[in-house]
C-alpha cells in the first residue's frame, strides 16, 4: 500500500479546497465517458437527457479522457475559498493561460481528438473568454 510521509513544512504547504467549477468538470467527465464508473447510469441517463446543445462541447472536453483535462481548465487553486464564478474566470479570463499549449499537450495523449479540442488549439483567447461569458464553447 502507498504511503505518504509529510515533514512539517510540507504539512504547513497542505491545503484543502472545495472547488465546484473542478467538480463541475469532473461531473461533465462522467456525462460523456463511454464506459462510466459503477452507479452512476441513471443518473447520466437522466442528466443527458437535459443537457443543453451548448453544454455538450465541454462534456466532449471533460471527457475525451478518462484521467486528464487541459491544465488551463484547472489552475491553482487560490488560498481563500472561490466561488464557480471565480474558478471559471481563472481559468477562461487568464490571459497569461497557455490554453493552445495546454490543449496542445491534452491533445497529444488523446487516441482521437475530437473538434472542440482542434478548435481551442487554433482560436484567439478573446474568442475563448466571450464564449465562456456566454456559457457555450469555441466551435
Amino acid at each position: 500500500m502507498p504511503r505518504l510521509v509529510f515533514s512539517e513544512l510540507d504539512l504547513g504547504r497542505v491545503r484543502f479546497a472545495i472547488l465546484p467549477f473542478q467538480e463541475t468538470l469532473k461531473a461533465a467527465r462522467g456525462l460523456g465517458l463511454a464506459k462510466p464508473p459503477p452507479g452512476l447510469a441513471a443518473w447520466r441517463q437522466a442528466s443527458r437527457a437535459v443537457l443543453p446543445a451548448v453544454a455538450r462541447p465541454v462534456v466532449t472536453l471533460c471527457s475525451a479522457h478518462t484521467r486528464h483535462l487541459p491544465d488551463f481548465l484547472t489552475p491553482q487553486p487560490a488560498a481563500d475559498p472561490m466561488s464557480f464564478e471565480d474558478e471559471l474566470h481563472a481559468a477562461l479570463d487568464d490571459s497569461s493561460a497557455p490554453v493552445q499549449q495546454d490543449t496542445a499537450a491534452f491533445a497529444g495523449v488523446l487516441e482521437t481528438v475530437p473538434v472542440v479540442i482542434d478548435t481551442l488549439m487554433h482560436h484567439h483567447p478573446d474568442r475563448r473568454r466571450r464564449a465562456g461569458r456566454m456559457g457555450g464553447w469555441p466551435g
